[in-house]
Parts: C-alpha cells; structure tokens; sequence
C-alpha cells in the first residue's frame, strides 16, 4: 500500500494533475453558467470563464487578459 501511495502523492504533485483539476473547474464553471443562463451565447460563457478565472489569479500582463477577450468574442459555438 505504501507504494501505490507514494505514487498517488507524486501524481498530485505532478503538474498533470493542477491541469486536469483547472479543467474540471472550467468544465463546471461552463455547466454551472449555461445550466443557469441556457440562452447565452457560447463565446458569453467563455468571456465569463475567463473573467472569473483571472480574478482570481491575474495575469501579470494585462496585454494577455485584454487579448484572451478579444479571442472570447470571435468564439463561435463550442458545442454543438
């Protein structure tokens, strides 16, 4: 047992596991906003993602965050 935990600890500390977490986060976050706003658009779901993910951690450039916004409008559906 203690091998099969050293590996689990390694796997959470691996940078594998911050992504599949981000991409958890995001995929709730997108279900969460288009579960309450069912008639938003899909690039006003993204703009909002990414509106919330970076108040939490901003980006040191602001050149990056204005750009990932311009990027949300130009989205057409994500799901179809």
């Amino acid at each position: 047992m203690g091998f099969f935990k050293n590996i689990m600890r390694k796997l959470a500390e691996s940078s594998i596991f911050s992504i599949v977490g981000t991409t958890d986060t995001i995929a709730n976050h997108y279900l969460k906003l288009k579960t309450s706003f069912p008639d938003k658009l899909e690039a006003q779901i993204y703009e909002e993602i990414i509106k919330f993910r970076y108040s939490i951690i901003p980006l040191k450039e602001e050149w990056r965050y204005n750009d990932l916004l311009e990027q949300a409008k130009k989205v057409s559906d994500l799901i179809k």
